[in-house]
C-alpha cells in the first residue's frame, strides 16, 4: 500500500469513463481525485475529470455527489474570469439538474443517512451557478419561513436563507440584518451570519463587513465573519 495518485495513459480513460458507473464508491471516489489532482498539477487535461463525472450516475453514493459537488465549486471560483465560464456554468448545471430533481427540497422518507447535506450542497452550488429556478423556490421557501411557517423544516429554512443572502439585493439584505439583530436565538444568529457571509454583491458585502464585525454581532463571531466572507471577496476581507 501506498499513498499514490494514479496517472492513466490517454488510451484508458475512455475505457474508465465509460466503466466508472458500475465502481464502487470507493473506486469512484479514487478516479475522480486522481484526475482532479492530476488535472491541477498539469499532468492530465482537467477535462477528464469532467468526463468522468458525467458517467458517474444520479443514485451514485451521496460522499461521491460531495466531491463533486465540491470540486465543481473550486472550479467556478478559480476561473470566473476565464472565457469559458459560462460554458463551465451550463456544464455544471446540466450535471446537477437531474440530482436536485431526485432530491428535492424536502426530506423524503427511507432517504440515505448523507441525503440532507447533499441537498443543501446541491441546491447552494446551483443557485452559485446561476440557476434561476432554484433561486427563486429559495425565495418562496425564505418568505414561508419569515411568516412562521410550519411547512418549511429547519433544514430547508437554513438552505433558503443562504440561497437568498447569497443573491440579496439592498432591500432583502436591510431585512436578513433586522432579522439577524432581533432574534433571540443564538443558532438562529450564527446561521444568518454565516449566510450574510456569502452575499456575492461587492457593495452588500461591505455592508456585512462592518455589521459583522460591529457590536450587534455575537462574541467571537467577527473573525469567522472575516473567514465566510474571504471566499467571495478576499480583497475585502484581507483589508480589514
Amino acid at each position: 500500500s501506498s499513498f499514490v495518485r494514479t496517472l492513466y495513459p490517454n488510451s484508458m480513460i475512455a475505457t474508465l469513463t465509460s466503466a466508472i458507473s458500475t465502481a464502487t464508491a470507493g473506486g469512484q471516489l479514487g478516479l475522480l481525485y486522481d484526475s482532479w489532482a492530476l488535472g491541477q498539477s498539469g499532468y492530465a487535461p482537467v477535462t477528464n475529470y469532467l468526463d468522468l463525472v458525467r458517467s458517474i450516475p444520479i443514485d451514485a453514493d451521496p460522499v461521491v455527489w460531495l466531491q463533486i459537488i465540491s470540486t465543481l465549486v473550486s472550479i467556478d471560483g478559480s476561473y470566473q474570469d476565464g472565457p469559458g465560464h459560462a460554458a463551465f456554468l451550463a456544464y455544471a448545471r446540466e450535471r446537477l439538474h437531474p440530482l436536485a430533481a431526485r432530491l428535492g427540497w424536502d426530506a423524503q422518507t427511507n432517504a440515505e443517512g448523507n441525503a440532507a447535506n447533499l441537498r443543501d450542497a446541491v441546491l447552494q452550488a446551483l443557485s452559485l451557478f446561476g440557476d434561476q429556478a432554484v433561486i427563486t423556490e429559495a425565495r418562496s421557501r425564505f418568505e414561508s419561513a419569515m411568516k412562521g411557517s410550519k411547512d418549511v423544516s429547519p433544514d430547508v429554512r437554513r438552505t433558503a436563507i443562504s440561497i437568498v443572502a447569497r443573491h440579496a439585493d439592498a432591500a432583502t439584505l436591510d431585512r436578513l440584518i433586522a432579522t439577524a439583530r432581533a432574534t433571540k436565538d443564538p443558532l438562529e444568529k450564527e446561521n444568518l451570519f454565516r449566510a450574510l457571509g456569502g452575499i456575492a454583491d461587492p457593495s452588500g458585502a461591505e455592508r456585512v463587513l462592518e455589521f459583522g464585525v460591529g457590536t450587534d454581532a455575537p462574541a467571537g463571531l467577527a473573525p469567522l465573519m472575516l473567514v465566510y466572507l474571504s471566499h467571495g471577496h478576499p480583497d475585502l476581507a484581507w483589508n480589514r
